[in-house]
């Protein structure tokens, strides 16, 4: 086997959204070696292109997940840490959307909401049918009445396990460095999906 044809078996492409502009992007996951892997996220909408390294037994390790059971106008002004490439799924009512994070930034819980308004009203244009646009129609309501009478669950899976949901009121750059349970409370839990070594 060639090593063109190594890479080839080895490379893995999957659709994905740009969290800019919520059109469709693509993201590519290269397996370099037994335990590297590096990935490439493109869109060419806003023209950028994105590569990152990491180490996949790692990742395995300190794979996250936050749970989020929300019930006031409060928990809109928290603040999340999100990572690149991580996967977010909102829940409310019959919708649950599902998207994927382009970048690392600082966000709070409400300008999620807006971003995922923004991607569905970006798509509207690719929705052919009657029963497809009234289906999108009625989630981007739905994602509107999030802002107004917030009883919504979000799920946020981290495959390198450095998001975060802060407490209300925290600043999440002062306590980024804070234990993981200090981020639990009653509406948020954050919990590793693998027991890691040092807690063996």
């Amino acid at each position: 086997m060639s090593y063109n044809d190594e890479l080839q078996d080895n490379l893995l492409e999957t659709d994905s959204k740009c969290l800019s502009c919520g059109l469709n992007a693509s993201l590519r996951y290269l397996k370099l070696d037994q335990d590297v892997v590096l990935t490439v996220f493109e869109c060419t909408t806003c023209n950028i292109k994105e590569t990152s390294m990491f180490n996949s037994k790692e990742t395995t390790e300190n794979a996250l997940l936050i749970d989020c059971k929300f019930c006031s106008t409060e928990d809109l002004k928290r603040q999340i840490n999100l990572n690149k490439n991580t996967g977010l799924s909102i829940k409310y009512e019959d919708l649950e959307y599902t998207f994927e994070s382009s970048e690392s930034n600082v966000y709070t819980v409400e300008a999620i909401i807006h971003q995922a308004i923004k991607q569905l009203s970006g798509e509207g244009d690719g929705f052919s049918t009657i029963q497809d646009s009234e289906k999108l129609n009625k989630s981007i309501a739905q994602l509107r009445a999030i802002l107004i009478n917030p009883h919504f669950e979000l799920s946020i899976v981290d495959s390198v396990g450095v998001s975060r949901v802060a407490p209300i009121g925290e600043d999440i750059y002062k306590i980024q460095d804070r234990d993981l349970d200090f981020f639990n409370d009653e509406r948020v839990h954050h919990r590793y999906l693998h027991k890691r070594n040092e807690e063996i």
